[in-house]
């Protein structure tokens, strides 16, 4: 029973945040560079992906006039289900990649974001760290968000096939596992405005898996809904703020 509701607790903490993110113009300054990159980053990933990758993944695939016409009816639904199953796992690395690309760079923009955002909503005033050390501060953020998303690209990968092979159950697999990775990306900002280290962040994870769960599944399928997957990050991380805030901090 605690599980469900810390995972509804996890859900209702991104659609917080399109409340928060979407009645506060003040926050979109922070995310109008990203956005116009983002676009860029996804009209370059598909253009990539269909002049490119699509068609040698095709090619892959044995032509029908290799064998004999009876077996015609084979190659050709080999050749549908294979087209299918290359389409999914491109729009997933696509997407994917593309939000890794996206998160990396937008990291300064997205960082002054979520401080503005707990100095407003939570009274949170992170210490003054000085010239030298915020240069080094924001090179290690943008650091940290690329293994993170790394990690979630690689599980991506590995557990795609599975989401392919075991229908329905496979797919509830891959989802919740790069759910819950990519929900961890979306945390490492105020994670990192106290100066908590890896060991300390894991540490606060203590009994607030499901609700990072919860959070970072419903954010991941929303990345599937192509208008909305460009304005998705700035508002799930709004999410990540009330979650890391309201729930994380305070246990």
């Amino acid at each position: 029973m605690k599980k469900s509701k810390d995972f509804s607790i996890g859900v209702s903490a991104l659609f917080k945040g399109f409340k928060l993110f979407l009645t506060k113009p003040c926050y979109w300054r922070y995310a109008l560079w990203p956005l116009l990159l983002s676009m860029i980053l996804y009209a370059i990933g598909f253009y990539l992906y269909f002049a490119y990758l699509q068609p040698f993944l095709m090619e892959l695939l044995p032509e029908t006039a290799e064998y004999p016409q009876w077996n015609d009816w084979i190659i050709y639904s080999l050749r549908w289900l294979f087209n299918i199953s290359a389409v999914l796992f491109g729009i997933m690395i696509t997407l994917l990649t593309v939000t890794i690309l996206y998160s990396t760079l937008a990291a300064p923009f997205f960082d002054r974001m979520t401080l503005s955002m707990e100095k407003d909503c939570f009274a949170f005033e992170p210490p003054d760290l000085g010239c030298q050390k915020s240069v080094f501060y924001f090179a290690n953020s943008i650091l940290n968000v690329l293994i993170l998303n790394l990690q979630t690209l690689f599980w991506a990968i590995l557990l795609f096939p599975v989401s392919l092979f075991i229908p329905y159950i496979g797919t509830l697999i891959y989802s919740l596992v790069v759910g819950y990775f990519f929900g961890l990306s979306l945390l490492l900002y105020s994670a990192e405005h106290r100066a908590m280290s890896r060991a300390d962040f894991k540490q606060s994870l203590n009994g607030n898996r499901m609700k990072v769960l919860g959070f970072g599944t419903a954010a991941y399928f929303l990345l599937y809904i192509p208008l909305l997957a460009i304005l998705l990050l700035p508002i799930a991380l709004a999410g990540g703020v009330i979650l890391f805030n309201k729930e994380i901090e305070k246990q």
